[in-house]
């Protein structure tokens, strides 16, 4: 809502902003490559600065921004990622509602020198001695599911793996990272993590997305948390307006959200669902009072201002952008503008400290 009380609908702006720093960076790599070249024809560089040099050139080129999601179960984020991301294919890409949700981190990224598809690392891989870091690093393990971006009916099959379970003994689970105090057997997540390499603008232009769901999957993966998520570009912590901050909620904020460092300028909180305030006939006047009394209690639980929460329904957002419809894509923040100029604000060029 802008300050004359209209609604405004941002145009694009979260992409303009990413294709600007994709721009700056081949910009600036090419920039770099020159200057290393004429300063060594130049015999004004020595072999250390040389390496140096050609290092952040292959940065530049190689690195991307990455947009994590954490929430607890049933907050909805992977509907947040569809409607923010993918609402412009006019369907979920990834799997969401009720028995459909993902279930392993994963990561949702386009890489050019690889087909489209879904690498799927067993959650057995827990059990061997390989960091998560290695094992990224290497094709060893790791299963291949591959997709047809030229056809849009395969894909919500295809994407359902991410939410794919077996069932072990508590003693198999406990020793896979789950808790120790469970039944006799319990079922468990069939992957330990997922890239998805998928051919969308928005990916090419740089783009990562980590979704990360829940507690149990952060508590295990400790990697994600010394490496992941610190090193994204904004953190979406997502709550729900149904059930308001639980004490899960507290938790994963506290243990895996607010270390992180530059959470002031970094992190936004997804109030999400307050479709759900809306229903029966209670008047708007009403429903904006009950919204801005969850909004204001989550910044107090958090400890954040404010205006850093966004509240919106990313139900009847996907809905509204997939079918075109304007006026429900507006309903559905109440301050939609501000959470896509603060995204796009984040996306700002910058370079390392250590490769000034």
């Amino acid at each position: 809502m802008s300050a004359t009380g209209t609604w405004v609908v941002p145009q694009r702006a979260f992409e303009t902003s990413l294709n600007d720093l994709r721009d700056w960076r081949q910009s600036l790599a090419a920039e770099l490559t020159a200057f290393r070249r004429w300063a060594i024809v130049s015999r004004l560089i020595d072999d250390h600065a040389t390496a140096r040099l050609a290092h952040i050139e292959r940065r530049l080129a190689a690195e991307r921004l990455t947009v994590a999601f954490i929430a607890e179960f049933s907050r909805g984020k992977s509907e947040l990622i569809n409607a923010l991301f993918f609402s412009d294919m006019g369907m979920r890409l990834l799997p969401s509602g009720v028995g459909r949700t993902t279930l392993c981190p994963a990561e949702i990224l386009w890489d050019a020198a690889r087909p489209p598809s879904i690498r799927l690392l067993p959650i057995e891989s827990r059990a061997n001695p390989e960091s998560l870091r290695e094992l990224l690093a290497t094709n060893e393990g790791w299963r291949e599911i591959a997709l047809d971006p030229k056809n849009l009916d395969s894909l919500p099959a295809a994407f359902h793996v991410l939410s794919e379970t077996i069932v072990v003994s508590a003693g198999d689970a406990a020793n896979l990272g789950f808790a120790a105090d469970l039944p006799e057997r319990v079922e468990i997540p069939r992957w330990r993590y997922a890239i998805v390499n998928f051919p969308h603008p928005l990916l090419a232009s740089g783009l990562t997305v980590l979704d990360t769901p829940g507690h149990a999957a952060l508590s295990a993966e400790p990697e994600l948390m010394m490496h992941r998520i610190p090193d994204a570009a904004a953190v979406v912590f997502m709550v729900a307006a149904d059930t308001g901050i639980t004490a899960g909620d507290e938790a994963l904020w506290k243990e895996y959200v607010a270390p992180v460092a530059g959470l002031e300028g970094t992190c936004f909180v997804a109030l999400n669902k307050i479709d759900t305030l809306r229903e029966g006939s209670k008047p708007e006047s009403k429903v904006l009072e009950a919204i801005d009394g969850q909004v204001r209690a989550t910044a107090e639980a958090l400890g954040v201002q404010p205006m850093r929460v966004f509240a919106l329904s990313a139900l009847q957002g996907l809905a509204a952008k997939t079918t075109n419809d304007r006026d429900g894509l507006i309903r559905r923040s109440a301050r939609s503008d501000d959470f896509i100029r603060n995204a796009s604000d984040v996306l700002e060029p910058h370079v390392d400290d250590d490769d000034r």
